[in-house]
């Protein structure tokens, strides 16, 4: 397949001289080209820099033209860029004098006239040619760099956390006794508290800096395993929390570290967590408190309530104020005591200390007992309640003070919130797991959704 033809342009003020730069290229191979003509180098670099009619592969530009020279031609070709758009080639006179101000003006090679021959101007174009498309592919690679550099320096410069990138120093026994700054972003000051580190040692800055951060770093740089620790610096009186990883292969020595300063976080935990020591301790006070005086409380009432009993029971009998006095009396004490009850309860709860006293226990006994503490409120609203019957006997493992607060506390809301002359339903049955279940269903309004909910 026959490659794309060359465009070349020749920017030169004789014709003859055109006509035999032309003649030697189309001798020169097999090379095919496409050919554009100037005579002035105003017109030469207009065709050149004239977007719409195409790329020039190479500019052949003579040194001397009518109206500018062939630094003037190249400068008005770079506009400043440094090199032109397309490689260009000079032909110069006799005087090869030119020739390195040619080249650093933008020209890619240069030939005297009077040696300029067919394999001469044919090698130096291709030449050119080449040199410019690896000179362009070298400038896109810095360019490409330099983008990525400024990437990078946009984020180096940017991120909150301190960062920094250090070398690490070990002795003969490749322990690390200490590491140099190599770079360190805007945030790295405000982050650790250290000014001027840049090119310096830690060990300038921090001379009493514990050995574990040396650990630490110089593992990293040994290993390549990357590290990430929360770690009090007693030297700089903070609290970091740090990652660290190593740069490039291991006989660099190079550990980038990220870190944040964590000390007030670390202050604000403290002060958390001694308030809240403290809470419990007063919570366990105050448990410990009402246990003791709901047990101090209970004494004297005892005492209260026995000699009320005595009196009620005595010979002879209490008149008629009497007798009501001392059921004021005993009604308010057993109140009391039911408080006092449930005050050491809540206790017991609040200090962790409160037990489940499990034992076999007869479920008809326990509903028996709850059936004759319940059963005057229910007569009294004319609500019927229907029991199970137990056969045969049914034994739970339970605390029956427990299950028998709980099964009051079902019937009371049935009759409570049931309508006069309702009734209610017990029932008891046996779970494939072996537990018992009892339920009880009334027949008042019940719960609407939300409510429920």
């Amino acid at each position: 397949m026959n490659p794309q033809p060359w465009r070349i342009l020749i920017i030169d003020d004789n014709a003859d001289d055109r006509a035999d730069l032309r003649r030697m290229l189309l001798r020169g191979g097999a090379r095919r080209y496409r050919f554009s003509e100037a005579e002035r180098g105003a017109i030469g670099v207009s065709m050149v820099l004239d977007k719409a009619a195409g790329p020039v592969d190479c500019v052949l530009l003579d040194y001397h033209l009518s109206d500018m020279d062939a630094l003037e031609v190249l400068a008005a070709l770079c506009n400043g860029a440094g090199v032109p758009p397309c490689p260009v080639v000079v032909i110069t006179g006799s005087d090869l004098d030119e020739g390195p101000a040619l080249l650093r003006a933008g020209a890619q090679d240069y030939i005297g006239k009077q040696w300029t021959g067919v394999e001469s101007l044919t090698r130096a174009v291709a030449n050119a040619i080449d040199r410019f498309a690896l000179l362009a592919e070298r400038r896109n690679a810095e360019a490409a760099l330099r983008a990525s550099e400024d990437r990078y320096r946009g984020l180096f410069d940017s991120i909150d956390e301190g960062f920094c990138i250090v070398e690490m120093m070990f002795d003969e026994h490749d322990k690390a006794v200490d590491y140099r700054f190599l770079e360190v972003n805007p945030a790295f000051e405000r982050q650790s508290g250290l000014s001027g580190a840049l090119g310096k040692t830690i060990s300038e800055l921090v001379p009493d800096l514990e050995a574990v951060w040396f650990e630490a770093y110089g593992s990293v740089a040994l290993t390549g395993e990357p590290v990430r620790v929360e770690q009090h610096a007693r030297g700089l009186q903070r609290w970091f929390s740090v990652y660290a990883f190593r740069l490039g292969a291991a006989k660099q020595r190079q550990v980038a570290i990220l870190f944040n300063d964590t000390t007030e976080r670390k202050a604000y935990e403290t002060t958390l967590s001694n308030a809240t020591a403290a809470a419990e301790t007063a919570n366990r006070a105050k448990s410990e408190f009402l246990s003791a005086m709901s047990h101090e409380l209970r004494s004297p009432l005892n005492a209260i309530l026995g000699f009320s009993q005595l009196i009620e029971s005595g010979t002879p009998p209490p008149a008629e104020a009497q007798r009501r006095s001392l059921a004021q009396i005993l009604q308010a004490g057993w109140y009391l005591l039911a408080l006092i009850d449930e005050i050491l309860d809540l206790a017991l709860v609040e200090s962790g200390k409160m037990a489940m006293d499990l034992q076999p226990v007869s479920l008809a006994e326990v509903m028996s007992d709850c059936q004759a503490m319940v059963e005057p409120q229910a007569q009294g609203r004319g609500i019927s309640i229907t029991y199970p019957l137990f056969e045969p006997p049914c034994v739970v493992q339970a605390d029956r003070t427990r299950l028998k607060q709980v099964i009051v506390n079902l019937l009371t809301n049935a009759i409570k919130y049931n309508h006069a002359g309702g009734k209610v339903d017990v029932h008891c049955s046996v779970l494939p797991d072996g537990r018992v279940r009892v339920s009880v269903q009334d027949t008042g309004a019940g719960l609407s959704e939300q409510h429920l909910t």
